[in-house]
């Protein structure tokens, strides 16, 4: 876009165009990967992400081993951050598991 530009008043409106058009595309880019970091995934993409059979998966939502949402009452939906911080406390808890194992 080029506007011809007549006095001062118009150059200081242009470059706060420019100012606001940069804050909205950072602020773009930065929701673009909060949302990456926060997606939401189905049921089977969360049973792909995590390794396991669709019925280990279900049997773990049963218990309400495994943190996810049912929103409308119907779908399970989970979070990627949610579900890494999950595996990674799953896996302490397996290694002090074997370490007490171990000892006896």
């Amino acid at each position: 876009m080029n506007y011809k530009i007549d006095d001062e008043k118009d150059t200081f409106y242009l470059e706060l165009l420019r100012s606001i058009r940069e804050k909205i595309e950072k602020a773009r880019e930065e929701l673009s990967k909060e949302k990456l970091e926060r997606r939401h995934m189905t049921f089977y993409e969360a049973a792909d992400y995590l390794g396991y059979r669709d019925s280990y998966l279900y049997k773990l939502t049963c218990h309400r081993k495994i943190p996810f949402r049912k929103p409308g009452g119907k779908l399970l939906f989970f979070f990627k951050d949610e579900l890494d911080e999950w595996k990674s406390k799953r896996r302490k808890r397996g290694r002090r598991a074997a370490v007490v194992r171990n000892k006896q």
